[in-house]
């Protein structure tokens, strides 16, 4: 059975626009479309990505791109694109149904609550903490720190679109706590405090993602995104390096 090429690039579009916006690997995004297109019978497409566009074409003609204007990491929504992507090669489902579930999908906030967000940066910190073997005593200001790093975080986020602000405030926000309560504690562990109230904040899956697309022969995904994260360390040392030099 035959299908018009358009719904074919819609598909392809659509998966690849949810897949880079959720933070997947370059190389993952292309080869997703071209699964997608070859499933049709379709041989003979060039896919272009980068961090900021998808582009599709069918045998040269007809080229569609989408811009890409914000990207989150959102494995939910990376593994149900591949789960649709999956059904859709292997015969399970219509074009048609597949166009709709990609469009729904693209449309659900799929993310926990800031609440949910905020304890859980708050445990991570605690718990590395604990596994740089901090002190029982002080575990709790880690806590603390953790959680006001990512509440400051997501209220920056919030009200900036501006990118690296919301890391430079929150770790400008933990290197306070923990300055304020090394001011009125005697002897605690300050550097450590500061160093694991950081870790959920540290751009472990786009230096990973960079890697990979180096790896894999997409340089110029993997330069940009090795940069980004660069520019996002440099925002989290700046931050702290501002309370530790002038407060």
């Amino acid at each position: 059975m035959t299908y018009n090429h358009q719904i074919v690039t819609d598909i392809s579009l659509l998966a690849g626009q949810i897949l880079l916006e959720s933070g997947a690997e370059t190389y993952r995004v292309e080869d997703t479309m071209s699964r997608i297109a070859r499933s049709f019978g379709i041989r003979n497409t060039e896919n272009f990505v980068t961090p900021t566009v998808v582009m599709f074409s069918i045998n040269g003609y007809n080229s569609q791109l989408v811009r890409i204007n914000e990207r989150a990491i959102n494995l939910e929504k990376i593994e149900r694109t591949n789960e649709i992507s999956r059904a859709l090669v292997g015969g399970h489902i219509s074009p048609e149904e597949a166009l709709e579930k990609l469009t729904e999908l693209k449309d659900t906030k799929l993310s926990y609550s800031i609440l949910m967000k905020v304890f859980a940066a708050a445990l991570t910190s605690l718990c590395f903490f604990i596994m740089f073997r901090g002190d029982f005593e002080e575990s709790l200001i880690a806590f603390l720190a953790g959680g006001i790093g990512w509440i400051t975080f997501e209220c920056v986020t919030l009200y900036t679109k501006a990118k690296f602000f919301n890391e430079f405030f929150a770790s400008f926000a933990v290197a306070l706590v923990a300055q304020c309560f090394a001011i009125t504690i005697e002897s605690i562990n300050m550097s450590l405090i500061i160093i694991s109230a950081l870790m959920p904040l540290v751009p472990g899956v786009p230096i990973t993602n960079a890697i990979r697309d180096i790896l894999a022969g997409q340089l110029l995904a993997g330069l940009s995104k090795g940069v980004e994260a660069s520019i996002t360390a440099f925002a989290i040392g700046a931050g702290v390096a501002i309370v530790l030099m002038f407060l």
